[in-house]
């Protein structure tokens, strides 16, 4: 089990040991909203706040909504978001079309003398990411491009308290998430390997199985395409409601 714990925290780390980066503080909140239709569909809705840099500038919106199918531990989903990018200096939102496929691996193990998980989910991404093009002073959209990528998200929430089976109460959340460009496209991703990395700790509440709230800290480390890569350090408020 110790091999879990060493590969747990070397990912929630990496975004640290990679290198000497541009550096940016901002804040994130975050809902995410899921409604079982059945055993097998339900449907999602994610939506974000994402401040700029030290609160300078005006914050993004997002909104992501998502169809799920699920068969024991294997989802496939779709979701559509927009992405805010920058062309000669015009910045506009640009849509993207996002399929996705994906495995959760859980484990039982035993942190701090306390049960609880270990969560490993893989997903294979299909991103047609829109490309922009300036027409006056406003950005459209031009095309299409198809981008594959590849996540892996690992994450465990240490419960205060030891309980039978975790309904509520205060929780410890550790995390990290690695994206891969499984097929790199100039137009859409930086064109290397490693697109970015995301570290997590937090402070949460159960409130009741149907709602989390957590606090806590995030490290997103963003590989450039042609400028430096950007470490940002996000304070991070998250609620989760399962309906």
């Amino acid at each position: 089990m110790k091999k879990y714990y060493f590969l747990f925290f070397l990912l929630l780390n990496v975004s640290i040991l990679l290198a000497q980066t541009k550096q940016k503080v901002t804040s994130w909140g975050a809902l995410t909203t899921s409604y079982k239709i059945n055993d097998n569909f339900s449907v999602q809705l994610n939506t974000q706040v994402r401040g700029t840099d030290r609160l300078k500038g005006t914050p993004l919106y997002l909104i992501r909504p998502m169809l799920n199918y699920k068969m024991d531990n294997i989802t496939v989903g779709y979701a559509f978001t927009e992405n805010y990018k920058t062309v000669s200096e015009i910045s506009g939102w640009l849509p993207e079309h996002r399929a996705w496929e994906q495995y959760v691996l859980s484990q039982k193990i035993s942190f701090l003398n306390r049960k609880t998980a270990l969560t490993h989910r893989f997903r294979l991404e299909e991103r047609f990411v829109a490309t922009g093009i300036v027409d006056g002073e406003r950005l459209k959209k031009d095309s299409f491009e198809f981008a594959l990528r590849f996540r892996y998200h690992i994450r465990t929430m240490i419960p205060f308290l030891q309980k039978e089976k975790f309904t509520s109460g205060a929780y410890v959340a550790l995390q990290n998430e690695l994206f891969v460009n499984a097929m790199k496209s100039d137009k859409v991703t930086n064109g290397k390997v490693v697109d970015q990395n995301r570290a997590y700790v937090a402070l949460g509440w159960r409130f009741s199985p149907k709602f989390d709230l957590e606090a806590g800290y995030m490290n997103q480390y963003s590989v450039g395409k042609t400028a430096s890569d950007v470490s940002n350090n996000i304070v991070h408020l998250a609620g989760t409601i399962r309906l």
